[in-house]
């Protein structure tokens, strides 16, 4: 992998096996692709053909089946594929950080708590990190009265920016994202596309599924399209 790169995919493919059901699914197949700091793929193709596989493949929730995924992580070269459970967190903490289509947290902890948590876990004194947090939740149009509350009683759409304001308070030099914006009524649509193009200024890579075909057009420096992929194997 070159220096200049973030990431790189090489031939990563993914099969689902149902042991109880005696059946194999495919879900990715011989997938490559390597991305630059400060540059965005967006990842593309049919329902079903293994776009949110993909990036959990690339963070570690899901092992590849085959292939090799090159990240750059603390001056070195780790392959995801073949990363102990110990250099997954690692990677998790100080490299790569993952917005999901849903928000999925303990029910009790107020948003505060949540957005500043990766700023805590860096090392980010507790007051700055709450700081930062806080200014990041209000840019997103999070009432200041919400803040002490757990997200679970917010809307939709809510959640949805708080979940944004997690994965991106860090400056994780990695980014991906599951439909970030899928929930968003437009102003703040725009303001998370700002955000995005942000994080890509200071050099962070973006991988990113984009629904919106104008938000994916204001982000996007290369397109990866996935085909869809074959029914399941008995």
């Amino acid at each position: 992998m070159e220096r200049s790169h973030a990431v790189a995919a090489e031939k990563v493919s993914k099969t689902f096996i149902l042991h109880n059901l005696r059946s194999r699914i495919p879900a990715l197949r011989d997938v490559s692709f390597a991305l630059p700091f400060g540059e965005c793929l967006a990842v593309s193709g049919p329902s079903g053909a293994g776009k949110s596989t993909l990036l959990r493949c690339l963070y570690g929730n899901c092992l590849a089946s085959s292939g090799s995924i090159l990240v750059s992580h603390l001056g070195g070269i780790l392959d995801v594929a073949l990363a102990s459970p110990r250099e997954i967190l690692a990677l998790r903490e100080r490299t790569v950080s993952y917005v999901s289509q849903f928000l999925r947290v303990i029910p009790r902890v107020s948003a505060l708590e949540i957005v500043s948590a990766p700023l805590a876990k860096s090392g980010l004194a507790p007051g700055e990190a709450r700081e930062k947090a806080a200014a990041l939740l209000a840019r997103l149009n999070i009432p200041s009265r919400l803040f002490a509350l757990p997200p679970m009683t917010f809307s939709g759409g809510e959640r949805q920016r708080v979940n944004i304001a997690r994965g991106l308070v860090r400056e994780a030099p990695i980014i991906l994202l599951d439909e970030p914006t899928a929930s968003l009524d437009r102003a703040n649509r725009r303001i998370a596309v700002d955000l995005i193009v942000e994080a890509k200024g200071r050099g962070a890579a973006v991988v990113g599924i984009f629904h919106d075909r104008e938000v994916q057009e204001a982000l996007a420096d290369h397109v990866l399209e996935l085909p869809a992929v074959p029914c399941a194997e008995g």
